[in-house]
């Protein structure tokens, strides 16, 4: 009876020495997988989500696809519409704004270079320099035999930063008049007809000169 007390026992002491090692042995989970406590989503290092860290964080790093359907603010801060599409105009990529309207009754569409468009990583929306009034004073867009680019095209590739203004050039101030030089030539005096004098030959009266 002694013995098969002892053989239990020293099973039940193997059995747990075992899930112990096998616990200590186990490793932590890693760090991208553990979420905070209290059900947030896991923050990076620099203090953003994960969903933020992927977001585009400036105009270029966003595509057609990215762009269309963002809001755009104006001048004075309101919601006036939303980008429609990503066209090729002229010389640079144009977006396509749509300007109010209820299901596409009543909305004016005009067309901005990409370069005119300032891209809000914070709430998501496209701000520009102008006011409601001033966009609807420019030409309504006609999307008529005007290319839509792809929904994958990279901004990247078409925004054209605006070009500098340039500075009027600084007015020459007039050359000196430069003093002559040792190296200028010399002005020779003024030629005459008359034959030059020499001293050896009689004057007209027939004498010679004196000689001092």
């Amino acid at each position: 009876m002694m013995t098969k007390t002892l053989l239990t026992t020293t099973a039940l002491g193997l059995l747990l020495a075992t899930t112990t090692v096998a616990q200590t042995d186990a490793p932590p989970p890693p760090a991208e997988d553990t979420a905070p406590m209290d059900g947030t989503a896991p923050m990076t290092g620099d203090g953003m989500t994960d969903a933020q860290a992927m977001e585009p964080q400036t105009l270029e790093e966003m595509t057609v696809g990215d762009l269309t359907g963002t809001d755009v603010i104006d001048a004075n801060g309101d919601s006036i519409g939303s980008i429609r599409d990503v066209v090729q105009g002229a010389g640079e990529a144009e977006a396509v704004i749509g300007i109010g309207g209820f299901l596409g009754i009543g909305r004016y569409d005009v067309a901005l270079p990409l370069s005119d468009l300032d891209y809000n990583p914070e709430d998501g929306t496209i701000s520009v320099t102008l006011t409601r009034e001033e966009l609807e004073a420019l030409p309504e867009f006609v999307n008529a035999d005007v290319e839509t680019l792809p929904l994958e095209t990279p901004l990247s590739t078409m925004v054209t930063a605006p070009a500098a203004t340039d500075m009027p050039a600084a007015t020459d101030a007039p050359a000196a008049t430069d003093a002559p030089g040792i190296d200028d030539p010399v002005m020779d005096a003024p030629a005459t007809d008359d034959p030059a004098v020499d001293p050896m030959t009689p004057d007209a009266t027939g004498d010679a000169p004196a000689n001092n």
